[in-house]
């Protein structure tokens, strides 16, 4: 609890010491940038989910689910996934590897994606679909949310508030496990403060109740890993299918196959010894390894699409590749935006920034900004790194951006639409925090309603559980 308080010390202590410089060299007092740091699991607030919000959730999930089952590209891609992989057959036995797309000097595009899978037209129209939206010079689009409101039964939407409208959400996606599971989380799902409840209790209850209604079964699936600490976890409620059979209870492991539903999108597991099909997901630390085709083909039970490109290979729309251009901000009818505005700098454009030096990086990136008319915050995402939080002014902050850039193939630069900002009720200065919410929800019976109760919002009032981290990312 005391290491970012500290660590602020620090930083202010640093500031102090460029001060005093400042003084002694008879210089006038510096503008010095203030530090940005990521709470993770923890903040030093608590974010309060009332009524209000519940009914802005519902709003947003279903504007965005309506949309995407008309014209996401999930779907169409679970389903050539799934033939890709597995042909007609239900045997893992004659599993076909995912990947579709050899690794390149640049991108691959979603187009070229869809004609390696083949046989699935409609994720090639949806594909050329959204390459139409992003190739609108505008700087925001409106997309129609006129598909059913149906999407997966327990999951998390991954959201941020928003200052441009009233009840507004930035959409990051939507988690197809509602929750990670692991040690570090363990606190936030299974809360240790006697007065309050973790999210652990209800995901059991959810876990039960949907097992009960839908009569399919839901498993952890576990998996070698080199460290096997990454793979302690707290307990949700599931089946363990342990392929290694070293599980104490966990299921028979003889007998694994594939059965294709047609009410489902996603193909349903079956084992010998087990009389109800099952859906496996692996909400640990440690990633699915990619060489094991048979692991990948089980998760696609939950709705998760392997990685069908190379390692390293990022996935554009093919308006967004070949020269810099400022994409549209995507909004729904609700205000709901699911896609900040983009630029992707590639080729030429991005050579001549990072072969710049100094001053002349800058009056390049001045230019550039002024060009595309980027906002004073934006975020820079160097090929497929994390996503760094740039002051587009701040000469400092471009030339420790542009640090080691040489041989970046492509530099995404994304308005920063986090832009909620809270200030702490306690606090002594101008300190503010932003927030990346994972909320967790789970469908009605009846599949025209969602429901997002007190029982789903009360663990995510905590607020240093309602940061980014706690649901596994779409």
């Amino acid at each position: 609890d005391g290491a970012v308080p500290a660590l602020l010390g620090c930083l202010e202590a640093a500031r102090s010491a460029v001060a005093e410089l400042a003084r002694a060299l008879g210089l006038e007092a510096l503008p010095l940038p203030r530090a940005a740091l990521r709470c993770d699991v923890a903040a030093p607030w608590e974010v309060e989910l009332g009524p209000d919000d519940a009914r802005a959730v519902r709003r947003t999930l279903r504007s965005f689910t309506r949309h995407h089952d008309r014209h996401g590209i999930q779907g169409p891609l679970l389903r050539a996934a799934t033939r890709h992989m597995l042909g007609e057959g239900s045997s893992l036995a004659h599993v076909v590897p995912a990947r579709v797309l050899a690794a390149t000097d640049g991108p691959a595009s979603w187009g070229e994606l869809a004609d390696a899978l083949g046989r699935e037209p409609e994720l090639r129209e949806r594909c050329e679909r959204a390459a139409r939206h992003l190739a609108r010079d505008q700087a925001e689009l409106r997309l129609p949310a006129d598909g059913r409101d149906q999407g997966p039964s327990l999951a998390a939407l991954h959201a941020s508030p928003t200052a441009r409208s009233g009840d507004g959400l930035l959409v990051h996606g939507l988690g197809l496990d509602a929750t990670a599971s692991y040690a570090r989380l363990a606190d936030l799902l299974d809360a240790t403060d006697p007065t309050r409840e973790g999210l652990g209790p209800w995901f059991r209850r959810q876990h039960h109740r949907l097992a009960e209604h839908t009569g399919v079964d839901v498993a952890v699936l576990l998996h070698d890993h080199g460290v096997p600490n990454v793979m302690a976890q707290p307990e949700l409620g599931a089946l363990v299918l342990d392929p290694w059979g070293v599980t104490p209870g966990q299921l028979p492991d003889r007998g694994l196959r594939m059965r294709r539903d047609p009410e489902r999108v996603a193909p349903l597991i079956e084992v010998d010894g087990h009389p109800r099909p099952l859906v496996a997901y692996a909400p640990t630390a440690a990633a699915v390894p990619f060489d094991d085709p048979c692991l990948q083909a089980l998760l696609l039970s939950s709705g998760h699409v392997p990685p069908l490109a190379a390692a390293g290979t990022t996935l554009v729309h093919e308006p967004e590749r070949g020269r810099p251009r400022h994409s549209p901000r995507l909004c729904l009818p609700d205000d709901t935006v699911v896609r900040p505005r983009s630029t992707w700098l590639e080729g030429e454009a991005l050579r001549a920034l990072t072969r710049a030096k100094s001053l002349a990086r800058f009056a390049r990136w001045q230019a550039l900004a002024a060009e595309h008319q980027w906002p004073r915050l934006v975020t820079l995402e160097r090929d497929a790194g994390p996503a760094l939080l740039v002051d587009r002014d701040s000469p400092l902050a471009i030339e420790a951006a542009f640090e080691g850039t040489a041989r970046a193939r492509r530099i995404k630069v994304q308005e920063l639409l986090r832009d909620a900002w809270i200030g702490a009720d306690d606090d002594d200065d101008d300190r503010r925090y932003l927030a990346d919410l994972v909320l967790p929800f789970v469908r009605d019976l009846d599949p025209s309603s969602l429901h997002v109760d007190d029982d789903a919002l009360d663990p995510a009032r905590r607020g240093p559980g309602a940061e980014a981290g706690l649901a596994a990312a779409q």
